[in-house]
């Protein structure tokens, strides 16, 4: 009886919990018709408008940090902009869909929400005093403030959760650069814009043949997930890769992942402004920034619409856009209440997002597969170092594995995408999805490896010496497979956890299935359904796994002589 699994393997679910999570699943799939949903905010784009000047003679201002989105449960809390010696007055409870006097209620705080690290010109931090908050839109926001007489409080939120944060009245307006969308009209209600956008489209400097979007055919260009530029490259049926960060779209342009970047133009103007990019042709394809408000709230969207025309029409407005470079002629609009835009919409069918999740999960088995190879592998290697090499090959064995044990896996594969490129090494990001997730896990295996080699008695490596074998066939015919058995457990468990891992790849841009999760749902504000429709992909993925590894240990375990009495 072989020993034990390591005490450090993670512990696999007995099988009856699939029909638990079956079940789960069906009751998640009643509770949208009953229950009403808080969907994530759509990704907004940061976009604005600048005057049709070349980039490269803009001045050049620093990029902002990168943004990684967080799940709901990391939220970053409310951030305010008072100072931390004040305390924040608490919100008012009142009702802001009417009032007898037409009036705010007395001591109202118009707390707006944004994501400060969208950076410049929007909102953020200023480099030289990390406690001030500026940026064009907080400006906005304390004209508008100030026409209403009402003081106003900054919380910060991640882009994913602006709409449910709305929702749950943890501030009452959005203001973040927020696109006027049909999938958002379902579930919030939009201010009169305050700013009129346009895309531009970068290629590289020594690019001669895309002038166009329409000379993008057959080319890779980079956008931001589930935008109006993203929308319009789908309704040209041209090839995209979808971003979380603008920053990572021009790092790929730079060094040739991807042909061209279609972004809004003040985007271009802080992210392109190198001699390594250059426009391709000048801004199209009209836009606006609207504030979210909360669709009952219909006494404050008055109140907000009101100040808006205020500012618009005795030059505030003007004057802040000025300041930051974004007004140009087409802002006089605003002010004579004649702008024009379009509302970006995108077409759901369920047929369609079926397939889209099940190319998806075909793309994870992909990244899944290849990274468990690089693991096992890798991981053998570092074990059999572990135990029989040099001490100093010892030792660097022992700083891998606490090395990618002591460090997020996200990190890893951040550095592995950046850092590559700069000795020379350019691979595409699926196959950087892999290595990462690889070199983790084979820190992990090799512990498993370790200890089920360690498990096996010393004296089969003797036995085996006096029947005249060597060690490499000692080690393939008589401790590799009792060891292999005793580790199978918790490899298996280690797979199954690699499924999901997979989905830490949206941070370099790899579309799996949880990326085409997200990119669904935030079109269609459909969570519950395609929740449910993708936890029944990584079920399918990972349950027939486990009893096909179950199955294996029973093989390899053999026959138990009780079940034999004749033995």
């Amino acid at each position: 009886m072989p020993p034990n699994p390591p005490s450090d393997a993670r512990c696999h679910p007995p099988p009856h919990r699939l029909l638990q999570w079956l079940f789960a699943l069906f009751a998640l799939f009643l509770s949208e018709r009953i229950t009403r949903a808080h969907p994530p905010a759509s990704r907004p784009t940061s976009k604005n408008l600048v005057p049709s000047a070349s980039l490269n003679t803009l001045p050049t201002t620093a990029p902002s940090k990168p943004r990684t989105p967080l799940p709901p449960t990391l939220r970053t809390p409310a951030l305010s902009t008072t100072s931390p010696s004040q305390s924040s007055p608490k919100p008012i409870p009142s009702n802001l869909s009417q009032s007898s006097d037409g009036q705010l209620p007395k001591g109202f705080v118009l707390r707006w929400g944004a994501d400060s690290s969208g950076g410049m010109p929007f909102v953020f931090y200023s480099p030289q005093d990390p406690n001030q908050l500026i940026g064009f839109e907080k400006e906005i926001v304390d004209a508008i403030s100030k026409v209403l007489g009402v003081p106003n409080r900054f919380h910060r939120a991640n882009w994913a959760t602006l709409v449910p944060d709305l929702q749950r009245n943890t501030f009452d307006i959005i203001v973040n650069g927020l696109e006027p969308t049909s999938d958002r009209a379902k579930v919030i209600a939009f201010s009169k814009p305050y700013y009129i956008f346009r895309q531009q489209l970068t290629v590289r400097k020594q690019e001669t043949k895309i002038k166009t979007l329409d000379d993008c055919k057959g080319r890779l260009i980079g956008t931001l997930d589930n935008t109006a530029a993203s929308r319009l490259l789908e309704s040209k049926k041209l090839r995209y890769r979808g971003y979380d960060d603008q920053s990572v779209a021009y790092k790929d342009l730079e060094i040739g992942r991807i042909d061209a970047v279609l972004l809004d133009y003040p985007i271009a103007l802080y992210f392109a402004n190198s001699p390594k990019f250059k426009p391709a042709g000048p801004p199209f394809h009209r836009g606006a920034y609207i504030i979210g408000l909360r669709k009952q709230d219909t006494l404050l969207k008055q109140k907000i619409d009101h100040a808006i025309e205020r500012i618009a029409q005795d030059g505030t407005l003007e004057r802040i856009l000025r300041k930051w470079r974004l007004w140009d002629d087409i802002q006089k609009e605003l002010a004579a209440g004649t702008a024009k835009y379009e509302i970006t919409s995108l077409h759901f069918s369920w047929p369609n997002a079926f397939k889209r999740l099940a190319m998806a999960a075909l793309i994870t088995i992909g990244l899944a597969f290849g990274a468990m190879l690089i693991a096992m592998l890798l991981g053998l290697l570092i074990a059999l170092g572990q135990l029989h090499a040099s001490p100093s090959l010892r030792v660097l064995c022992n700083i891998y594995v606490e090395f990618f044990r002591g460090t997020p896996v996200l990190v890893q594969l951040l550095f592995l995408y950046f850092s590559l490129p700069m000795v020379g090494i350019t691979i595409p990001n699926w196959l950087t999805a892999i290595l990462g997730l690889g070199l983790n896990y084979a820190a992990y295996e090799s512990q498993v490896y370790r200890t089920a080699l360690q498990s096996i008695p010393a004296g089969q490596w003797e036995a085996a010496a006096v029947l005249g074998m060597g060690p490499w066939l000692t080690f393939r015919r008589v401790i590799f497979p009792q060891a292999f058995r005793v580790a199978l457990p918790p490899m298996t468990n280690d797979f199954v956890a690699l499924f999901k891992d997979t989905s830490v790849a949206f941070a370099i841009s790899v579309w799996e299935l949880a990326t085409a999760y997200r990119e669904l749902a935030s079109a269609s504000q459909k969570f519950m359904v395609l929740g449910a429709l993708t936890s029944l992909f990584y079920l399918a993925m990972s349950v027939p796994l486990s009893y096909l590894a179950r199955s294996l240990e029973t093989r390899l375990q053999g026959p138990n002589p009780q079940d034999n009495p004749k033995a």
